[in-house]
This record gives C-alpha cells, sequence and structure tokens, in this order.
C-alpha cells in the first residue's frame, strides 16, 4: 500500500500523513512484509537500484524509519527486536510467549535469521536458548537462513555458535546466490 512505498521511498512526511488518513500500520504485502518488516530489512526494495540518483534526499540509515513507525504503533514483533539487537524487548515478549522464538513472522522469516543477519550475537543466543532451530525452514531457504544470514554479513561467532547449536553447514537457499 502507500505506506509501505512511503518507506521504501525513506519519505517520513509521507508516512505521517498516510498514518493520519488511516492507513493500517501492519498491513501486509503480497509476500507478507509489514511496513515495519521492509524497515528492519533496510528499505532496500527501491532505495538501492542502479536508476537511484546518490544526491536524493530522502534518508540514509533505515533506523529513523523504524523508529517512526514504531512511534506510530506498529506491531514491535520478536523479528523486529531480533532484527534491530533490542535485547530487552526480545525477552520480555519471550517470557510472554516462549514458543516466539520458534515462530515464523508474516513475512515467513525466522527471528533467529534476522539476528543472525544483523550480527547481534546476543539475540541469536538467546533465541538458541530459546528453542530457536537453526535449521527451521523459511521463505527462500528449505533449510533455514540463520547461518547464510550469519555468512552474507561476516559475523564469524555468530556463524560459529550456529554450527554449535546444529546448523546445517551444506543447507542452501533458493535463488538467493551465494554468501
Amino acid at each position: 500500500n502507500a505506506l509501505h512505498w512511503s518507506v521504501l521511498t525513506r519519505q517520513l512526511p509521507l508516512i505521517d500523513r498516510f498514518v493520519q488518513f488511516g492507513t493500517p500500520i501492519d498491513a501486509q504485502r503480497a509476500d507478507g512484509q509489514t511496513p515495519l518488516l521492509v524497515a528492519v530489512h533496510g528499505a532496500t526494495d527501491y532505495w538501492y537500484r542502479d536508476t537511484r540518483s546518490r544526491s536524493h534526499p530522502s534518508l540514509r540509515n533505515s533506523s529513523v524509519l523504524v523508529g517512526s513507525l514504531l512511534a506510530h504503533g506498529a506491531d514491535y514483533t520478536i523479528s523486529v527486536a531480533a532484527a534491530i539487537g533490542d535485547q530487552e524487548r526480545a525477552q520480555e515478549l519471550l517470557k510472554k510467549d516462549p514458543g516466539l522464538a520458534t515462530r515464523l513472522d508474516s513475512a515467513l522469516g525466522n527471528p533467529l535469521s534476522h539476528a543472525a543477519g544483523e550480527g547481534h550475537l546476543h539475540i541469536v543466543r538467546l533465541l538458541l536458548d530459546h528453542g530457536a532451530d537453526p535449521n527451521q525452514p523459511e521463505a527462500a531457504a528449505p533449510s533455514g537462513a540463520a547461518l547464510f544470514s550469519a555468512c552474507c554479513g561476516n559475523h564469524l561467532q555468530i556463524a560459529q555458535l550456529l554450527l554449535e547449536r546444529g546448523a546445517n553447514p551444506n543447507a542452501g537457499s533458493d535463488s538467493n546466490g551465494c554468501c
């Protein structure tokens, strides 16, 4: 919807305006991504196209988008907490529902993969201690994406921890290339 596009183009005034007009803050795209999940993934769908001008005046850091969406009342899920490294929020959610460590989000992503890809060792450890499976099937990764995500980000300690906890070193992902 228009809110997703405002996030992708990193335009805070448009986000504010659409929220004022009642655009659902947690609406899902066809792939299950909410505006907040788009933002925590860096809002890169549009931003990094080759035709994009480097001098464009929009935001460079997507964390401002994340904060804005949370301030507007977006659902602060375990996947979001994992992606941004918020241990306090992750612990709070896991205390209420320990099963969240093993549940995929609306885009069929694993909180463990979000944390691994962003290099949040403390969150990876927390999720593993709560039963997260590094080999849990998720979108585009039939054998899990946590190890792949850690390797793509060059997060050696996380990759080592995932391997120690049973991650399959030979697992591949669907059409994501090679890290």
